[in-house]
């Protein structure tokens, strides 16, 4: 549980060795993140009001940290120390950017301790059979309370596995789709009220839709 007051944490664990026998070396090894489950959380896309923290925000804030990224004093800045109810920052600056790419060309060449360096990622845009998963399947009643009913547009998708996730990322149900179900139904009587990803996979391809649950 995280403290009154603090909205998310990040934990960077590090492991280090000296090379050469004069050269000590450190990498982060680990990180972890924690977001408070008591706080009223506005998910998106919609804005935050004045009666929520927006989550994204956060989330932004902490992946900073993750990049090694401290506190600045700036108050309209996203590694401020400090959010209130309402505040919207999801928007990188340039400074941000500027920053997060020194680390990360840093990060490219560095090998510390033998690690291997890092390799960046070109995250492609959504596929057209993702994006036609993502239209042919319908999930209900959302917010849902004790059932849940997903249903494809028709038998010529083949869907393998449904996963749930808290939204820290932990895996709470999994479950093997038999091909010939047209319309699946989760019980949801042992999960505790809040906001999940629900993961649909086909094949290769993967949606993953928000609910709730009261």
């Amino acid at each position: 549980e995280l403290p009154d007051g603090v909205l998310g944490r990040c934990t960077s664990r590090y492991s280090g060795c000296i090379v050469g026998g004069t050269d000590l070396q450190w990498y982060v090894s680990e990180l972890d993140i924690n977001f408070n489950d008591t706080t009223n959380w506005q998910y998106g896309p919609t804005l935050a009001n004045g009666a929520q923290i927006d989550f994204e925000t956060v989330a932004v804030h902490e992946l900073g940290h993750g990049h090694q990224l401290a506190h600045v004093i700036n108050s309209s800045a996203i590694m401020n120390y400090s959010l209130g109810f309402g505040v919207n920052k999801r928007v990188l600056s340039s400074n941000d950017i500027a920053c997060a790419g020194d680390i990360q060309s840093r990060s490219n060449s560095f090998t510390p301790c033998g690690q291997p360096s890092m390799v960046d990622f070109d995250c492609s845009t959504l596929s057209i059979n993702e994006s036609n998963l993502a239209e042919a399947i319908s999930v209900y009643p959302n917010p849902a309370t004790n059932e849940l009913f997903i249903k494809k547009s028709n038998n010529s998708i083949a869907l393998d596995r449904i996963e749930i996730y808290s939204v820290t990322g932990k895996m709470v149900y999994s479950e093997i789709v038999e091909e010939s179900v047209l319309e699946q139904k989760l019980d949801l009587r042992t999960f505790s009220k809040g906001v999940y990803f629900l993961s649909i996979s086909s094949g290769i391809n993967n949606t993953v839709k928000k609910i709730v649950i009261n």
